[in-house]
C-alpha cells in the first residue's frame, strides 16, 4: 500500500494513512467478537474513536448500515474504493499495481474470515466435558484402587504427569483468544500493526538510505562471530551430486568395452 500509492501531497498521504487504518480497523472489529481481551479494550464504537481507529463520520456510516450481519466488510470496501480512486488520479501507476493491492487486501480479508469461521464453529461441548471429567474421575478412583508402593522400575509411575499434562495443554488450546497468560497477545498485535502501518504510510514513505558501495567480497566472506566461526560448515549438496562422477565413469568404461 505504501509503495504502490505514490505521492507526497496532503491528499495522497491522508489516503495512504486511512487505508492502513481501515485495514487495522477491520482486524479490530473481527477480534472484538472472538477475543475477550480485545472486547474488554474496545467494548463499543466510542472506544474505537478514543483510540483513533475510527472517526465520528465513519462511525455514523457503520451505524447507518442496518444490515443484520457483521459489518467487517465496510472498511474493506472503503479501501477498495479509495484504491480505485487513486488509480483514476494516476496515484497508482498501472492496473497491475492496483490488482496487486486488491489481491493482497482480499487475502487479508480471507485470513480474518477464516479466523472468524474457526471461532464460530467450536468443539461440541460434550467432547471436552467427557474428556476432562473422565480423566479426573479416573485419577480419583486410582487413589483408592492403586494404594500400593510404586517401585523405581515401574513403567506407569509417570502416567499422572503424562495424562494431566496433555489435558492442560488441550484446555489452553481450546480457547487461544482468552485471558490466560498463554493466550495470544491480541492487544499487542493491534498496537504493533497500527504503529508500523502508520509509520510506513506517512513518516517513512519513500525513505531509503543513501546508497554507498558495500565492502562485501563474495570470495572472502567474513560474516561469522568468533564463536560461530568455530562451528563446522555443512554445505548443501544434492543427494545425487557426489554419485554422478562414479556413474559417468562406469558408463564410459562400459561403452569402451563394447
Amino acid at each position: 500500500m505504501a509503495s504502490y500509492i505514490r505521492g507526497n501531497d496532503k491528499e495522497t498521504t491522508i489516503v495512504r494513512r486511512n487505508c492502513m487504518r481501515y485495514l487495522c480497523l477491520t482486524q479490530v472489529l473481527v477480534l472484538r467478537d472472538i477475543a475477550l481481551s480485545v472486547r474488554t479494550r474496545f467494548p463499543n464504537y466510542d472506544s474505537l474513536i478514543a483510540a483513533g481507529l475510527i472517526m465520528e463520520h465513519e462511525k455514523q456510516m457503520l451505524e447507518d448500515e442496518k444490515s443484520s450481519f457483521q459489518k467487517y466488510w465496510m472498511p474493506i470496501n472503503w479501501v477498495f474504493n479509495l484504491c480505485y480512486e487513486m488509480r483514476a488520479k494516476d496515484k497508482i501507476i498501472g492496473d497491475g499495481l492496483l490488482n496487486a493491492i486488491l489481491y493482497e487486501v482480499k487475502n487479508y480479508r480471507d485470513s480474518l474470515q477464516q479466523l472468524f469461521n474457526m471461532d464460530a464453529v467450536p468443539i461440541p461441548l460434550v467432547y471436552p466435558q467427557v474428556v476432562f471429567v473422565a480423566t479426573r474421575i479416573y485419577f480419583f478412583l486410582c487413589i483408592f484402587s492403586r494404594q500400593y508402593i510404586i517401585h523405581t522400575g515401574e513403567t506407569n509411575r509417570d502416567i499422572l504427569v503424562f495424562y494431566m499434562g496433555l489435558l492442560k495443554v488441550a484446555e489452553v488450546l481450546m480457547n487461544p483468544f482468552g485471558l490466560d497468560d498463554d493466550d495470544f497477545e491480541c492487544n499487542y498485535i493491534i498496537d504493533r500493526n497500527i504503529a508500523i502501518s502508520t509509520l510506513m504510510a506517512d513518516k517513512h514513505y519513500g525513505e531509503y538510505p543513501v546508497q554507498i558501495r558495500d565492502h562485501i567480497d563474495p570470495y572472502k566472506l567474513r560474516l561469522n562471530s568468533e564463536i560461530s566461526a568455530l562451528s563446522p560448515l555443512h554445505k548443501l549438496i544434492g543427494s545425487a551430486a557426489l554419485a554422478t562422477e562414479g556413474v559417468y565413469t562406469r558408463v564410459l568404461n562400459t561403452i569402451s568395452q563394447i
